[in-house]
């Protein structure tokens, strides 16, 4: 046996390994009656050692995500108490689904490579950009964008919304976000970034990079790993981690869906607000506090009113171009 075959045929045992574990996780943490503290430390762990494991657990819970959709919207009328006890959401139907995803506004376009370009998407678009070594970035809604890419640098300015890169590592030319007064220096990478005016959110997925603050009061170096989300302002900077299982959902946009587990309303509604023509407001506080879940299609503001009223008993008023929710 040759020493390429016997070495192509070790990496595929060994990625084979990874992808039974990641799935013994996924249904330890689906089916578990109880899942403790302790699980969950241990999950995490796994999925630190290397990003080819979070990456094999996100695919595996993103795969089983979308089959408990439609498991759900052709479960029988004749549940159980339990079954209909579940969100509402996931019996959305097949249909209402793709069409939303259809009517998902997507575009890509390949950069030239050379020269600062400008992208841009209006709301409840999305757009990917491919440079020319391969990498991309996803715009997501009401995204702006300045890319320059050639022989001497690539860097990316995010002026305004979110964007999801997946870039080719290059030592010679390191690939640099520029958001908010502040550099992300991508060692190899998949990271999600947020701008939303006031601070800069950054979940890193798989690989690493580094966090660097341009503000005079913090000025930073911080290297992050797979499940640090990092959210910095003009003055401070906290690193946490988080569950693989979030970061997942906040990916869902890639698929035209919005996901919420357990989120406050009012958190919900600001999110769902990114991508509707029609504006969801709240008129009561009290109401805002209530915890929804569910994956909705990103451009149905009326589906998303439908299925608050329906689960949490609140008062949906629909007047033409904003839907109030009260008492």
């Amino acid at each position: 046996m040759s020493h390429d075959f016997r070495s192509q045929l070790e990496s595929e045992t060994a990625g084979e390994r990874v992808r039974e574990r990641a799935a013994q996780w996924a249904i330890a943490r689906r089916e578990q009656e109880t899942w403790t503290e302790s699980n969950q430390v241990e999950l995490d762990d796994w999925l630190a050692q290397s990003p080819v494991h979070m990456v094999s657990y996100l695919r595996i819970q993103s795969a089983w995500d979308r089959a408990d959709r439609l498991a759900a919207m052709h479960t029988p009328s004749n549940r159980t108490g339990i079954d209909r006890a579940k969100p509402l959401i996931w019996r959305i139907s097949t249909m209402a689904i793709a069409l939303a995803i259809v009517g998902f506004v997507i575009t890509s376009v390949v950069l030239p490579k050379s020269g600062e370009k400008a992208f841009s998407t209006p709301v409840g678009g999305r757009a990917t950009v491919m440079l020319a070594d391969g990498s991309q970035i996803e715009l997501n809604t009401s995204t702006s964008i300045r890319v320059s890419d050639d022989a001497a640098d690539r860097a990316v300015w995010l002026d305004r919304g979110e964007a999801y890169f997946s870039v080719k590592h290059n030592p010679s030319r390191p690939l640099v976000v520029l958001v908010g007064g502040h550099r992300i220096v991508d060692v190899g990478t998949k990271f999600l970034v947020r701008e939303d005016g006031t601070q800069v959110r950054v979940s890193l997925i798989e690989g690493s990079v580094n966090f660097q603050s341009t503000s005079q009061r913090s000025k930073s170096d911080t290297p992050l790993k797979p499940g640090d989300v990092a959210v910095a302002t003009a003055s401070s900077l906290s690193v946490t981690r988080e569950p693989v299982a979030k970061l997942a959902d906040e990916l869902g946009w890639r698929t035209g869906l919005v996901i919420f587990k357990h989120a406050r309303l009012s958190d919900a509604v600001a999110d769902i607000n990114r991508y509707g023509q029609k504006r969801v407001i709240i008129a009561d506080p009290a109401v805002g506090d209530l915890k929804i879940s569910g994956a909705f299609p990103v451009r149905d503001t009326d589906l998303f009113a439908r299925v608050a009223r329906t689960a949490l008993g609140v008062r949906v008023e629909d007047r033409d171009d904003i839907i109030i929710i009260s008492r």
